[in-house]
């Protein structure tokens, strides 16, 4: 059921939100794109230029939802208006008032919070004009981006086909009015323009799918899909698992349950250059035909534009990700990791259909920074074989054929920098043959290893979020702490103030390691969950270690860096009578609550550091 309700925002005006779901601790907390962590969408246009329908066309929500955005005269959009998205919980998308002819974009985006964004849709049902060109060249940085679309495509196909009646050709007349919308973008200025062609009646034509893929491989959007592979309930019990007993327990239960987690989705990435024969081993690992109705579509030319999921029939929770080759016109180096969001996928299968290039090498180090592991497919063997045939006559023994190509694609890779790369030999026809059998059983024997670390970086962030609030929690307290610290410093006896300081960072500091599971015990229990040297587990933190807390070490904390503060109320008490107690009661309470929060901060960031570390040392 839709919820609306107006709320305010730093740029003194009231915005429309509407949510899907009735009010809870999420949606009840102000809809500020400047704050909430997450992808904010805009939507910019003129009137009657198809922003709503756009957004409802973007949420997969018919016009007459209830939680759809109004459309039509009677519902102008005369201030921002946000919308939460059916399946992302951290995605939203803004309606924003028309821009119009004589826009000022400089105090319009002020306003409407336009730089806060991180992706912009500008949009006309005709022409690209001026003003939108203007808009965009003030939107352009390297933290947004801007994304033209041209709405309203199926009322332009449909007069085109009136006036060409004889010889009408719907992909050249795509083509000229992309052209021509980019011609139009470049005359007023922008840079670069990316133009989608859209109908919001029919999402599954044109280029909806190219623009929908986009803001699904955003890494926010990804983030979510891996945050939601951990189930409600297990968040719930890990997060009570942390407030019970803290970093050494919620060490423990997450190395119990990644022996456990057979419902975790693994998703597979099969990757290379277009042409390499990408579809028809995705479709021969699910072992269906390329003519399959569910099958990957196969050409001689490039036919995935978007990444493409297929689960595998055999293998429980294993997704098969068809990716758009490398190096075509839309899939360029420089953005390719981006456009087919790489940190969705857990496991990779490089093809190739004749020798690795420095291409595939290229791919290979894009996955180990990306902490994935992959196998390396020499695909359409078949050929390679016929060609050793036709230049050499019968072939005696082709295994030695076949090892002679292996060896030189294993020392080939070895040479641009992989290491120990697995390579197998296929052919899709013939996957009967050759390498098929080696590959299919090296991923099932695998399967248990790319799942628990399909567990492991999902419950990364989850527990972040821990550790995140307990910081924010405890640093919330401080103010009382400090204001014990403001007291004794404003009594004008000398000693006090310093001594009540140490006082309250002897009693509180081996409390606040004790939150973080940092104290000498909880580390060794850390130490002997995972089985590495306590050493090691140490030398993840920058904080002093617990056992070293004494009272040369409170000295330095107070009299060093920001806590001179602290001396210096000692200092006005005795140079300033009249004002002295009140100036060093307010120095002192500021720099306590000053020194008090960092020093959690501190704690909370040795705290995830370590929890990286376990995760990365289970990785393997």
């Amino acid at each position: 059921m839709g919820i609306m309700r107006s709320v305010w925002v730093p740029q003194r005006q009231f915005v429309r939100v509407l949510t899907l779901d009735p009010p809870n601790e999420e949606t009840t907390r102000v809809w500020d794109c400047t704050v909430r962590p997450g992808l904010d969408l805009a939507v910019f246009g003129d009137h009657w230029s198809g922003k709503s329908s756009f957004i409802n066309a973007v949420r997969g929500l018919q016009a007459d939802s209830e939680a759809a955005a109004k459309i039509g005269q009677e519902f102008p959009c005369t201030e921002p208006v946000v919308y939460s998205f059916p399946r992302y919980s951290n995605v939203r998308i803004w309606e924003l008032p028309p821009i119009g002819l004589s826009v000022q974009p400089e105090k319009y985006l002020k306003e409407v919070n336009g730089k806060n964004y991180g992706i912009i849709f500008i949009i006309a049902s005709e022409i690209f004009k001026d003003h939108h060109g203007q808009l965009a060249k003030a939107l352009q940085g390297p933290d947004r981006t801007v994304i033209f679309v041209r709405n309203k495509i199926e009322s332009d196909l449909e007069a085109f086909k009136q006036r060409h009646k004889s010889n009408y050709e719907e992909s050249s007349f795509l083509k000229e009015l992309r052209e021509f919308s980019v011609s139009c973008l470049l005359k007023h200025g922008v840079q670069k323009p990316v133009v989608y062609l859209l109908s919001n009646l029919d999402t599954g034509k044109f280029d909806f799918p190219l623009l929908w893929a986009q803001i699904k491989n955003h890494p926010e959007v990804i983030k979510r899909e891996i945050f939601d592979r951990i189930g409600q309930a297990k968040q719930d019990s890990l997060k009570h698992v942390f407030e019970e007993g803290g970093l050494p327990n919620l060490v423990s239960q997450i190395l119990s349950c990644g022996l456990e987690q057979n419902d975790i989705v693994v998703n597979v990435g099969v990757i290379g250059e277009a042409g390499a024969g990408k579809s028809s081993l995705v479709n021969a690992l699910r072992g269906v035909p390329d003519d399959h109705p569910g099958a990957a579509p196969t050409g001689v030319t490039e036919t995935t534009v978007v990444p493409s999921p297929y689960p595998h029939p055999a293998f429980h929770h294993i997704v098969l990700w068809d990716l758009p080759g490398l190096g075509t016109l839309d899939f360029q180096p420089e953005s390719y990791r981006e456009k087919v969001g790489f940190h969705r996928y857990d496991f990779f299968i490089i093809v190739a259909s004749e020798r690795f290039k420095a291409s595939h090498a290229t791919l290979a180090k894009w996955i180990q920074e990306s902490g994935a592991h992959f196998y390396f497919a020499r695909s359409k063997i078949d050929n390679d074989v016929a060609a050793c045939q036709r230049q050499q006559g019968p072939i005696t023994d082709q295994h030695e054929t076949l090892h002679k190509i292996r060896e030189e694609a294993v020392n080939y890779l070895t040479q641009q920098g992989v290491h120990s790369p697995q390579v197998f030999l296929i052919s899709s026809p013939f996957f009967k043959d050759y390498d098929s059998k080696q590959l299919q059983e090296t991923l099932e024997r695998d399967v248990p290893k790319f799942r628990k670390q399909a567990f492991l970086k999902s419950i990364h962030p989850v527990c972040s979020g821990f550790i995140t609030r307990k910081r924010d929690s405890l640093s919330a307290e401080v103010w009382k702490l400090a204001l014990f610290s403001s007291v004794a410093a404003a009594v004008p006896v000398p000693g006090v103030a310093l001594l009540c300081d140490m006082g309250i960072l002897s009693r509180n500091l081996p409390f606040y390691y004790k939150c973080f599971g940092l104290d000498e015990e909880s580390l060794k229990r850390i130490s002997a969950d995972v089985q590495k040297p306590l050493e090691d587990l140490k030398a993840q933190m920058r904080s002093p270690q617990a056992t070293y807390i004494n009272i040369p070490l409170l000295y330095k904390f107070l009299s060093s860096g920001p806590g001179m503060g602290l001396m210096a109320g000692e200092f006005l008490i005795h140079r300033v009578p009249i004002f002295g107690s009140v100036t060093a009661g307010g120095i002192a309470f500021t720099v306590a609550k000053r020194i008090l929060t960092g020093l959690i901060h501190s704690l909370a960031a040795d705290a995830e550091q370590i929890l990286h570390w376990v995760i990365q040392s289970q990785v393997g």
